[in-house]
């Protein structure tokens, strides 16, 4: 297939999110990144609408981990494209924000990130 006839559908590399609500504690995530081998999850707020998105490096240094998830305050916000999303619009919004959520009707259907476009485009 052509790259040009790419969507976010067949270039998504991960179709399992993994995901967290913000009520839970930092502790929680890091069993949930070592458990499901994940260095960044979506946090759900609690309507399960994709809010943010944790990485390691965002909770590595914190030493009290009964704190909640809703508590930090250098979380990135997430970015979506639809599942029909060109390759285009795609490798522009990646640039701004290095993990897309993907979804289909409104619902999260997996993530895009630098690594799966770069698989894309031969690199």
């Amino acid at each position: 297939m052509s790259f040009l006839q790419s969507n976010a559908e067949k270039i998504m590399g991960s179709k399992d999110i993994v995901s967290i609500k913000l009520n839970q504690t930092i502790d929680d995530c890091f069993k949930l990144m070592k458990a499901r081998d994940k260095s960044k999850i979506v946090v759900m707020d609690s309507n399960n609408q994709a809010k943010n998105v944790v990485s390691l490096s965002d909770i590595s240094g914190i030493t009290d981990t009964s704190q909640k998830i809703s508590s930090l305050n250098n979380l990135s916000s997430v970015e979506f494209v639809d599942y029909d999303q060109g390759l285009e619009e795609i490798r522009k919004k990646i640039e701004k924000n290095p993990l897309l959520v993907v979804r289909k009707n409104n619902q999260p259907v997996g993530i895009i990130t630098v690594s799966d476009l770069q698989r894309e485009l031969g690199f």
